[in-house]
């Protein structure tokens, strides 16, 4: 059976996504919202936490190793959480903002020869050079990248 996997944005929750992700829900397939582990200092939850929330976009730009250690963290989460929940089978993950740049982290992980798929709203990437060496190892994938 399919499942969706789709994430929040920095300072979001999974009942903020959970009604879009509903909506885009094919039927019959397994949908999981997961929730971000840290908590954001003004409101919600965030993927990993920046060491300075004031900096501009260009410091933001490339993640500091601590930064990176939330992603990975992060990801740690996701692949358990995929690991309990999500039945054998394909899957589309994707997400708004940072869940949307998590989304692709997902590649990374030996669960990337399951992803069909990747949604991507108004993102960005975090590893930009060991994504794209990853997806030239993997099968093709498909993607639907927005903003605005």
């Amino acid at each position: 059976m399919p499942t969706l996997i789709m994430m929040h944005g920095m300072t979001g929750n999974a009942e903020m996504m959970r009604p879009f992700a509903e909506k885009i829900l094919p039927d019959g397939w397994t949908l999981i919202v997961p929730e971000a582990r840290y908590n954001h200092p003004v409101r919600g939850l965030t993927w990993w936490r920046y060491e300075d929330y004031d900096a501009d976009a260009t410091r933001r730009a490339n993640l500091s190793r601590r930064e990176l250690i939330d992603v990975d963290s992060s990801l740690s989460q996701l692949e358990q959480i995929i690991a309990e929940q999500a039945p054998k089978g394909p899957l589309i993950v994707g997400g708004f903002s940072q869940g949307g740049a998590m989304a692709q982290e997902l590649l990374h992980l030996p669960i990337a020869d399951r992803i069909q798929g990747v949604i991507c709203i108004g993102t960005r990437l975090v590893r930009p050079m060991e994504l794209r060496m990853r997806l030239d190892e993997l099968e093709k994938k498909r993607m639907f990248w927005m903003h605005g």
